[in-house]
């Protein structure tokens, strides 16, 4: 498994591989400046230093989407290109936050979209040669890594898809202000045909909604939630209120409707004239009321599951497809 550009190709030139005959190692060091030692987009991340493998395991994997990636298809379309353009990401709403953890990375949450910024090493052919290539050995996984680092680049291929998309990725610096867009055009290309098995698996599906996948979290990842972003007990309990109260509403119409059953079943008989009349409709009226909540809570119930055998219908056929081909 090898870099997918070349370096006449690379975006980033700031990284140069020095080779140790003697000890059998290579290390980088920066060409655009000698006396600089950090990494290129990270002035807090030395070179040549365990940090840099830190960083990378920190900011590029996605374990927890990695391991149940075979039951995402419940969750969101199973198709790498179930990705929405940079500018109709604007057009939907939604704000564009930058992250730098990649676990965030294509998901969205209300009016919110989360994306991970192409770091300007990710785009040098030096440092993938040094940190991404699989070799057997080091302290850490590096073909998870070259698969995650892959992955992202190509969700690039997606996000980016016009001149407009491009100016606004550098205005909400996702990509460096440095990079010509033709060269960019011509660099992402190369990663738009990379196969499945060459990303990591969570980049095997696009945009993921976050709520959802929270939804599950207890399910698959067998915990609480996936991602909490939630940190005040007020925005926390807010999102329950309104199936509380429609909760308590619901029981509040059956327990008064039951009370006048109950009320008109034990007034005396009345055999004749207009009260008996009234106590029928008193009675029937309630009977109605009750019946008609419970067909409301019924289509409800139907509508949820329609839409939820629709899309489950939906990634099966999607998913089945994927394997035909």
């Amino acid at each position: 498994m090898a870099t997918v550009f070349t370096e006449t190709q690379q975006l980033n030139s700031q990284l140069k591989v020095v080779e140790d005959p003697q000890a059998k190692i290579k290390t980088l060091q920066r060409s655009d400046d000698p006396n600089a030692t950090t990494l290129p987009g990270n002035h807090f991340i030395e070179l040549n230093t365990s940090a840099v493998s830190d960083h990378l395991h920190k900011t590029l994997l996605t374990s927890d989407l990695d391991r149940i990636a075979p039951h995402l298809w419940i969750i969101a379309t199973q198709s790498s290109s179930s990705i929405t353009p940079i500018h109709e990401q604007l057009v939907l709403g939604r704000t564009i936050v930058v992250t730098e953890d990649a676990r965030l990375h294509l998901l969205w949450y209300h009016n919110k979209v989360f994306l991970k910024p192409l770091p300007p090493y990710l785009l040098s052919a030096a440092f993938w040669d040094v940190h991404l290539i699989p070799r057997g050995s080091g302290g850490y996984n590096p073909t998870a890594l070259h698969r995650a680092a892959a992955g992202l680049i190509r969700s690039y291929t997606h996000l980016v898809r016009s001149d407009l998309d491009f100016q606004l990725a550098v205005q909400h610096s996702l990509l460096p202000r440095s990079i010509p867009p033709d060269a960019f055009a011509r660099f992402i290309a190369r990663f738009s045909g990379l196969p499945n098995n060459a990303v990591a698996p969570r980049f095997h599906f696009g945009e993921m909604r976050l709520s959802r996948l929270n939804s599950w979290a207890p399910i698959l990842l067998r915990r609480m939630e996936y991602m909490d972003l939630n940190r005040q007990y007020e925005e926390y309990f807010t999102r329950y209120f309104p199936v509380l109260l429609f909760g308590f509403g619901v029981i509040a119409v059956l327990l008064g409707a039951m009370q006048v059953v109950l009320a008109v079943e034990a007034l005396p008989a009345v055999q004749h004239g207009a009260w008996r009349v009234f106590v029928g409709v008193c009675k029937w009226t309630a009977i109605g009321v009750i019946i008609s909540v419970a067909a409301v809570i019924v289509g409800l119930l139907g509508l949820f599951l329609r839409k939820s055998t629709d899309e489950i219908i939906f990634a099966v056929r999607t998913l089945m497809r994927g394997k035909d081909g």
